[in-house]
């Protein structure tokens, strides 16, 4: 009898999963269209108050904004907010940037639900209900900008933040005293954040007090970080020897991403290990932008590199010469762990070292990820790539990148090309494209979807496609395997009405992914 009255309690009238069981199956649900096209396939009566409201957000927010993680970015008067209200409880985590709702949140979450707040602060209401809700809170992310609301007072709120805090984020208004940094830490040196990034505005007049570098490295060197990101700082030689010492002594680093800051540091960063102060054993991960180095210094760095435990690097706008770009493609071949590569805003200045790359991808047949935003520069001005240097790319992908489960390129010129090298990735899953020729095909862009057995997700940056040509292309997609496609568009000069075709297409898009087979 017991067991039949348990049973019974899990189960709703005509046999329908009680709407607590059903939550808890959507759950185990990653994909945040499957969870509303489940919920909206369902009869209103089972859901419950908290997924029909979840169901009802849709009409206001993104899919993407409401599952995994409710994203709340701004909430509109009305019922908007009893809905909030209702559905907040079925996420194990939110993320707030909207003020307005920040004093209401305190009241509705679970104790348990993990609390992600990115605001601009500091507000004497917003400080109030972040005290409220300090034990809960996993991630902050601040934007510090001189206003009546003083310093202090944001330091007696960082204080508050809970010891395991999982992420910092410190956004440095331009206009703030870079000094008031030092207080900052000081506020936080309880906090032992997997995570810290601090971005800070670049200027090249005001170098940061070597007391706040100093701080900051002591800061590195006794907290279990993972992952570091710095952004617009000036430092002088003896700062950056300071900070890049900290830097090789982290016996947690696992991931550094340097934006923005000066040279000096950079250079000292990627060769001071040769000094004594080797990249520690945790470290993976390496994102440098910008990079200018000479051929002694890409001498010294290449020897770094060769002892790493890299298993990712990222260069944005690089500056280096033809023999120093093949002794870094060298280099990258002796590097077996190296399994994601990201060239970005990189410009060759002549075949031989457009050439070079292509020959040091051949050498790296272990990468997973790849991404190449590379252009190449003749008789003194920049082209896209043209036949035949795409095609020596396309071969060199075809041929060796056989394992690649993410490609991204840019200024493609021949879609055929690539397509045809697309057809030996067999494991690629996501494909990136920005900037294709105008005289691409619809057509021809069918068979780059196609070409893949394993292509599942697409993006095309900053295309004209006309509007007829993209009906065209959805019809088609929907016997393919491709389940997620991301269109960028420019309106082409063809269509007569781009805003009401727009629509038109929008439509049958959604119409057509009703259709997709899960």
């Amino acid at each position: 009898m017991q067991v039949q009255e348990a049973s019974s309690r899990g189960r709703c009238e005509h046999g329908a999963l009680a709407p607590e069981l059903l939550q808890l199956i959507v759950q185990y649900i990653a994909e945040p269209t499957r969870v509303f096209r489940l919920l909206r396939a369902l009869p209103r009566r089972v859901l419950g108050p908290a997924l029909s409201s979840l169901l009802a957000l849709r009409y206001t927010y993104s899919a993407c904004e409401l599952w995994p993680v409710l994203h709340i970015r701004f909430v509109t008067p009305g019922t908007i907010i009893p809905l909030l209200r209702d559905a907040v409880p079925i996420f194990q985590a939110v993320q707030i940037t909207s003020p307005d709702f920040l004093p209401t949140i305190e009241r509705i979450v679970l104790p348990s639900t993990k609390i992600h707040i990115a605001l601009l602060l500091p507000y004497e209401d917003c400080f109030r209900a972040g005290l409220a809700l300090c034990e809960r809170i996993a991630s902050l992310e601040l934007m510090l900008f001189p206003t009546t609301f003083p310093i202090a007072r944001v330091c007696t709120f960082l204080t508050y933040l809970p010891d395991a805090m999982e992420r910092l984020t410190l956004r440095w208004s331009p206009l703030m005293d870079v000094r008031e940094l030092d207080m900052i830490l000081d506020a936080i040196v309880h906090i032992n954040c997997r995570c810290l990034r601090i971005v800070s505005a670049y200027d090249p007049t005001t170098a940061c007090p070597t007391s706040v570098v100093l701080k900051l490295a002591t800061y590195i060197e006794t907290h279990p970080i993972e992952r570091l990101y710095l952004e617009g700082f000036q430092l002088l030689c003896d700062a950056s020897r300071v900070l890049c010492r900290a830097l090789h002594h982290c016996p947690t680093l696992q991931k550094v991403h340097f934006r923005g800051i000066s040279d000096v540091f950079m250079t000292l960063f990627v060769t001071q290990p040769l000094a004594g102060h080797r990249f520690p054993a945790s470290l993976r991960c390496i994102k440098l932008f910008p990079l200018q180095l000479n051929d002694a210094t890409m001498a010294l760095f290449a020897q770094v590199l060769a002892t790493s435990r890299l298993t990712a690097l990222n260069l944005q706008l690089v500056r280096l010469s033809q023999d120093s770009w093949q002794l870094l493609w060298a280099t990258l071949a002796q590097l077996r762990t190296l399994s994601r590569l990201h060239l970005d805003g990189i410009q060759f200045k002549d075949l031989l070292e457009w050439n070079s790359m292509v020959v040091g991808l051949h050498a790296l047949p272990q990468l997973q990820r790849l991404r190449l935003d590379v252009g190449l520069t003749l008789d003194g001005g920049a082209v896209s790539l043209v036949n035949p240097v795409e095609a020596s790319l396309f071969h060199a992908l075809a041929t060796t990148q056989g394992s690649l489960t993410y490609l991204a390129l840019c200024y493609v010129s021949d879609l055929e090309l690539l397509a045809a090298a697309l057809t030996h990735m067999l494991h690629l899953e996501e494909l990136v494209v920005d900037f294709v020729s105008d005289t691409a095909q619809v057509t021809t862009l069918l068979r780059l979807l196609q070409a893949s057995p394993a292509l599942s997700r697409v993006a095309f940056h900053e295309h004209a496609f006309s509007m007829l040509d993209l009906v065209s292309l959805f019809q088609q997609l929907v016997a393919s395997n491709v389940r997620w496609v991301y269109l960028d568009l420019f309106a082409s000069e063809t269509d007569v009405d781009p805003s009401r075709e727009y629509h038109e297409v929008l439509a049958i898009a959604e119409h057509l992914c009703q259709d997709v087979p899960q």
